[in-house]
């Protein structure tokens, strides 16, 4: 019987303890001197869209093209041209100044430890155990460019003297031809295994034919035309609005490429952000419970579209916590509690 009254006295000590737990709005607190502030973190925006630009060159003999080598599908005008090849969309979280509270314990609640984030984020409540945080971050995909070879250098020049010394435009290009038509040969004759020109070591030959090819390409090119493709990434970072559907991200132009989304020289790419509802079980709160010990987050969902006007061309569902509910813990319910920083919503609780 002396056990269990002892138990009793004693748990009714921690609840009366705890109880001194009070958290009010930082905006309406009347003494800031006697507490911890903490802040709710809210969800901005971090697009990525990568376009890739084409532009094409006419060959200097595009004239000759079909007359010397045949071919008909050169490339006679320069121009360029401009393509979206993808969006990608992360989060970063940040502190939300409207969301700023004060912990105040009183005198009898200094045996209650409140633990907070670098950023003020209020990760526990009298914790005891530390969770790892994953906090959402744009995975840079690293690049690796091959260096050229030493024989693949523009330093090689196809023009040879012949071609240098030619009175006529048409002459140069026949010089070029015949020159082409000479590689040709001499690959042929390297893969057929033609003694004479084969070089005697499989390195030797490996650079050979590559070189071959090179020359190829660029002899090619003198009719032909070049075709250069680049990518170019665009960044660009806003705060969601619920249920907004004309925020114009930015503009773009087949001839232009990327513009500012002022400029009307491109069409407009709109972002929609449709807020998705937050189950009503999610909400249940008792509100006439005090006083306040824990304010947190019910984090609530979007779906983000990326459109033209007529075609969604990208879209994805994320956590966005400012589009939730704030609700309040009593102190009287719990000992213990632990939040997620990257959200503010509760993990665990204990009473």
């Amino acid at each position: 019987m002396k056990r269990i009254l002892l138990t009793g006295i004693l748990l009714s000590i921690s609840l009366f303890s705890f109880a001194q737990l009070l958290t009010e709005k930082l905006a309406t607190a009347t003494d800031t001197t006697r507490g911890v502030v903490y802040l709710l973190p809210k969800t901005i925006l971090q697009i990525e869209v990568d376009t890739k630009c084409v532009q094409e060159t006419p060959g200097i003999y595009f004239q000759y093209a079909d007359r010397f080598l045949g071919i008909k599908d050169f490339i006679q005008n320069e121009s360029i041209r401009y393509e979206i090849t993808g969006f990608r969309l992360t989060t970063k979280t940040i502190p939300d100044p409207e969301q700023a509270y004060l912990i105040s314990t009183g005198k009898k609640g200094k045996n209650i430890t409140i633990s907070l984030t670098p950023e003020g984020y209020l990760k526990s409540i009298n914790g005891t155990s530390e969770r790892a945080m994953h906090p959402t971050s744009v995975s840079a995909e690293t690049v690796t460019k091959n260096s050229p070879k030493a024989w693949e250098t523009g330093g090689s020049s196809i023009f040879t003297k012949d071609m240098q010394l030619a009175n006529s435009t048409a002459k140069m290009a026949e010089l070029a031809a015949n020159q082409l038509f000479t590689i040709r040969d001499t690959r042929f004759n390297m893969l057929t295994q033609d003694a004479d020109k084969t070089p005697s070591d499989g390195r030797s030959y490996e650079i050979v034919l590559s070189e071959l090819n090179r020359m190829e390409s660029a002899y090619l090119e003198l009719f032909k035309g070049k075709v250069t493709e680049s990518n170019q990434t665009f960044s660009y970072t806003l705060t969601p609005k619920k249920d907004s559907t004309d925020n114009i991200l930015l503009r773009f132009s087949l001839f232009k490429g990327i513009l500012d989304k002022n400029n009307l020289g491109g069409n407009p790419i709109f972002i929609e952000v449709k807020a998705i509802p937050v189950p009503a079980e999610a909400l249940h709160v008792d509100k006439t419970a005090s006083p306040r010990g824990l304010y947190y987050r019910v984090p609530g969902k979007a779906v983000i579209n990326i459109t033209d006007g007529k075609d969604v061309l990208f879209t994805q569902e994320i956590t966005v916590p400012q589009f939730g509910r704030v609700l309040s813990l009593p102190a009287t319910q719990f000992t213990a509690a632990e939040l997620c920083p990257m959200t503010g919503a509760l993990l665990e609780l204990k009473k």
